[in-house]
């Protein structure tokens, strides 16, 4: 398997009957099939992440937890929102952000409750983990419109801004409900859209194959000798904490 596995939990886990499109609801006990599957954290921010409101942020929170699986994107609190996702890997470093283009139109219960896109901020979080000791910084993005394959304007834009700034390893999308493009920008890559692994899209849409993919790719730690932090520092500048090696691995996964 994977040395880490990330997941998209687009809809909130909560107490109640499940229900779908417009206002989504998932029982609580999806959050433990997602850990059988192997899956180590979940990211959260999406359009429907306020679906159930405060409560239905807190009980998705709480469910992830409760089946071992870290999670960023989502908070209960201030000082929560505040955190960053770090993961050790074999000794690698990793850190996880995550945003949503919005929420449906749904206010937030708490301004700090869906992490929404904004690039600056999403640059400043990044350069913030790396202070924290980050290798490699991996954004999730909620973006696109949905059951559309080629990324738009403003997707492409978002990732130009990220990748641009030097400080984000690699940009995952979801929300468009099918596959889009995988992309490098400065030698990193930029996955606009992995479709679905679980679910299914609007079923009168008959031309949006229910289809999606796991991108598994492999990072390869850059190893440097210096004999000062300057110089330390000025190496990393130089060739970066590491690169991916070889091209992503695609798995196509089909819905039924």
């Amino acid at each position: 398997g994977a040395d880490l596995a990330l997941c998209h939990m687009e809809t909130p886990l909560g107490p109640g009957a499940p229900s779908g499109f417009p206002i989504f609801n998932t029982p609580p006990a999806l959050a433990y099939a997602v850990k059988w599957a192997g899956w180590d954290a979940c990211t959260t921010a999406s359009n429907h992440s306020v679906d159930q409101g405060r409560a239905g942020v807190r009980s998705t929170l709480l469910a992830l937890e409760r089946a071992g699986l870290r999670h960023t994107g989502t908070a209960r609190s201030r000082r929560e929102a505040g955190r960053i996702l770090l993961v050790d890997v074999k000794g690698l470093r990793v850190a996880i952000l995550a945003a949503t283009y919005g929420t449906n139109g749904l206010p937030l219960p708490d301004p700090w409750s869906v992490k929404l896109i904004r690039p600056t901020q999403i640059i400043r979080n990044a350069r913030r983990a790396r202070r924290l000791g980050a290798e490699l910084v991996i954004v999730n993005l909620h973006w696109g419109v949905e059951y559309v394959h080629r990324p738009t304007a403003d997707q492409i834009r978002v990732a130009v801004q990220l990748r641009r700034s030097g400080v984000i390893d690699l940009i995952v999308g979801q929300h468009a409900h099918v596959v889009q493009p995988i992309r490098r920008l400065w030698g990193k890559f930029v996955v606009y859209g992995e479709g679905l692994a679980y679910g299914r899209g609007q079923p009168e849409i008959a031309l949006a194959l229910p289809a999606g993919l796991v991108a598994v790719m492999t990072w390869a730690v850059t190893l440097i000798e210096a004999k000062d932090p300057l110089s330390l520092r000025q190496s990393l500048q130089r060739f970066g904490h590491g690169y991916w090696r070889d091209g992503a691995t695609l798995v196509p996964l089909w819905l039924v």
